[in-house]
């Protein structure tokens, strides 16, 4: 899978000069033989909890291997009141998906 348009743009603004180590780590991820596959959803979430942290990144791809369920949370909900609560919908691409 190739990485969408939108995330290469919030990867090159979030990570600035480490952008290119930031999509080395993403590349890789992809070309990993998982029960779980990266889609472009899956790749938002990445990106979007690591706010240009290359060690936060490695870590959500790597739950993101492990059970990709877990990286959605991680990446689209917060715990309000004893529930979990969406904010975010990462299916759709940074520039329109709407915080709730």
């Amino acid at each position: 899978m190739a990485i969408p348009e939108d995330i290469l743009k919030r990867i090159e603004q979030d990570f600035q000069a480490q952008a290119n180590q930031a999509i080395s780590l993403i590349e890789k991820a992809l070309g990993t033989e998982s029960f779980c596959f990266f889609s472009p959803r899956q790749l938002r979430c990445a990106v979007f909890v690591a706010e240009g942290n290359l060690v936060v990144l490695q870590q959500a791809l790597q739950l993101g291997l492990t059970d990709c369920r877990d990286l959605m949370l991680w990446g689209e909900y917060t715990l309000q009141d004893g529930k979990y609560v969406r904010l975010h919908d990462w299916n759709l691409p940074f520039e329109v998906a709407q915080v709730s």
